[in-house]
């Protein structure tokens, strides 16, 4: 496997910034440790999240928690809104549907 700088990709996260593994901190409760790395974009989307720098670290509670809890889901949604709104300061929508296919602020 090759040395990627985020594990997966070398695209600093949308809503963290240049944030490597071992400085990392939970998006969602600030806590220190051992993170996962949370695409943003689900499921056959997870390439364009890599792409497009939408991904955060979550330590493993609060990333079980996005997954499977209404409360988390909801806010997952909300970082789907918050990443594309991001992406858009310096790119254009027509950017963003490329990867993503989908628009999450409207």
């Amino acid at each position: 496997m090759a040395n990627y700088k985020y594990r997966y990709t070398d695209v600093p996260s949308l809503l963290q910034g240049d944030m490597p593994e071992e400085d990392a901190v939970c998006w969602r409760c600030r806590r220190e440790g051992i993170m996962d790395f949370h695409h943003i974009l689900p499921n056959a989307r997870k390439e364009a999240s890599e792409k497009l720098g939408a991904w955060v670290w979550l330590c493993r509670p609060c990333h079980r928690e996005i997954h499977n809890t209404a409360q988390g889901i909801r806010q997952w949604e909300k970082w789907k809104r918050d990443c594309q709104t991001e992406f858009e300061r310096f790119h254009t929508r027509e950017e963003w549907m490329r990867y993503a296919h989908k628009n999450y602020r409207d």
